[in-house]
């Protein structure tokens, strides 16, 4: 009888385990799940600096330099995730040797 009731116990606090774990996952998905406006995502600066390991000057730079789209509004800067993206796809440069 101990040994049905220990096998209950040990599957009941696996579920318990799996379940804060997705309910953790859920969490952290609204968290940083962001607003759609017009089917696009925009990243704050600081978002992007963050995302990208880049300070928010070298981001001010390459806004500067022409290198990365944005839009400046009040004073906020933000970045459409798609433009982020085609900017990283055109910077991306293949391995040529492979070999090592």
């Amino acid at each position: 009888m101990y040994d049905k009731f220990d096998a209950q116990s040990t599957s009941l606090i696996e579920l318990s385990t799996e379940v804060d774990q997705v309910s953790k996952l859920i969490v952290d998905i609204a968290r940083n799940q962001r607003p759609v406006l017009g089917g696009e995502h925009y990243l704050s600066d600081a978002e992007l600096s963050s995302i990208l390991k880049l300070s928010r000057r070298t981001l001010q730079q390459w806004r500067n330099d022409g290198v990365i789209s944005f839009i400046s509004l009040g004073g906020k800067v933000l970045y459409r995730e798609s433009d982020v993206q085609d900017m990283l796809e055109r910077r991306y440069r293949k391995a040529f040797n492979i070999e090592h």
